[in-house]
């Protein structure tokens, strides 16, 4: 079955893999904490997954601090091999499958040699994590071409060439993707057809930046599959909707249900897995997952538990709606609820249902609080309906007490992470 996934950060989870420090303050000591605690929470991240039917996950770059820096000499794949071990032995043993994105500046096409050196040592390090985590070549990292520098033609010679004297551990996990202004899908299929390569297609960048002549989607996607082996695994999709008002290209908060629904439409009956690209992430993820594959009704109330006073924080008609719509669970009602949901969040918020929400989410904390806690509060909702104080101090402390007496409910809730 198709995988649908998202990239990095879950926000429905405490857990980050992103702890940094700055270069000066890199010791070994300090190098080993950051990535101790970036390993336990990649864990934490993955169970949460597949405990929301998530099983495809882009891991982030930063889980090894400075991993491909001159000055880092941590020999990072032996002193953590054990749990690096562990975490793959969970990938397979569940089915998932994992990727890889290095950043901006990885950039093998640049006509500067210092950058393609960097380039080349950043591509080392994610090959080098991927197999310490012993997970097979269907574990892919992504790149862009890169730069025009003023002559494209030059610059794709430029990148079969540095291609090809990639390390072979690398080039076995190394997929490209088409951009939103200069290398478009069939510039990509072009290059990748040429050295042997697999290309993901980024159907919000083929959106933006289109190749010049046939585009059909369906003809597209066809042909980017073509360029994945069996060793190499299902082909992957990245999807994306546009950000409303912002510049083109630009990746909206969350996933909107009918333009997810209608590329679903295009790729349901095809093997590939889709990569999300999207503000909020895992929500986005597990509503997508629910969207195309269906749920149980525990799933779906186990959804209404994390949007609720969201939901009531812009619309108490659509808080009351949705609560019908899950009672009766009417043919297609997975569609409607979030179509509901996502209406009702795009509405502005009102003072009024601010109000209301936070003293729902109050209700689930007092009893176990203090007189002092309580009255802090309630002064900080006055505060707000007299605009002395923003939402935000209000849902900072409220989630300092949920965490404080372990109300999971609403610590696993979205009212914390979506506005």
């Amino acid at each position: 079955m198709m995988r649908i996934g998202y990239a990095c950060i879950a926000l429905g989870v405490e857990a980050t893999t992103n702890r940094r420090c700055l270069l000066k303050n890199a010791s070994e000591s300090r190098l080993k904490e950051l990535i101790n605690a970036n390993l336990q929470d990649l864990m934490v991240i993955l169970k949460y997954n597949k405990a929301k039917g998530v099983s495809l996950f882009r891991i982030s770059s930063d889980i090894i601090p400075f991993a491909s820096h001159p000055n880092n000499h941590l020999i990072w794949w032996e002193e953590f091999a054990v749990p690096l071990q562990k975490i793959g032995a969970y990938i397979r043993e569940n089915d998932m499958r994992v990727s890889m994105h290095p950043g901006q500046y990885t950039v093998l096409n640049s006509p500067k040699r210092d950058v393609v050196n960097r380039a080349t040592a950043d591509l080392i390090y994610h090959a080098r994590f991927l197999d310490a985590l012993g997970l097979d070549q269907s574990h892919k990292m992504i790149i862009h071409v890169g730069g025009c520098y003023g002559d494209k033609q030059a610059a794709i010679r430029r990148f079969k060439e540095q291609y090809r004297l990639l390390p072979a551990e690398v080039k076995k996990r190394l997929v490209l993707e088409n951009d939103d202004t200069q290398f478009h899908l069939d510039d990509v299929l072009d290059i990748c057809i040429s050295v042997g390569m697999p290309v993901v297609m980024d159907q919000l960048h083929h959106l933006v930046n289109p190749a010049p002549l046939e585009n059909d989607l369906s003809h597209k996607i066809s042909a980017v599959s073509k360029t994945w082996s069996a060793a190499d695994g299902v082909p992957k999709l990245h999807f994306s909707c546009q950000a409303p008002g912002k510049l083109l290209g630009s990746h909206s908060d969350t996933i909107y249900v009918k333009p997810f629904l209608d590329f679903f439409e295009t790729v349901r009956d095809r093997e590939v897995d889709m990569m999300l690209e999207v503000k909020d992430k895992d929500i986005s993820a597990i509503k997508c997952n629910r969207l195309a594959f269906g749920a149980s009704p525990e799933e779906m109330e186990d959804q209404w538990s994390c949007y609720q006073y969201t939901v009531l924080s812009h619309s108490r008609e659509a808080y009351e709606k949705v609560q019908e719509i899950l009672q009766e669970k009417k043919q297609g009602y997975i569609k409607n609820f979030y179509t509901l949901v996502e209406q009702a969040i795009s509405e502005p918020i009102k003072l009024k249902q601010i109000v209301e929400a936070a003293q729902k989410v109050w209700i689930c904390l007092e009893n176990y609080t203090s007189d002092q806690e309580r009255a802090k509060f309630f002064s900080l909702l006055e505060q707000y309906e007299q605009e002395q104080v923003k939402l935000k101090s209000i849902k900072n402390y409220l989630k300092r007490l949920a965490i404080k007496y372990e109300i999971n409910d609403l610590l696993n809730s979205y009212y914390f992470v979506i506005d």
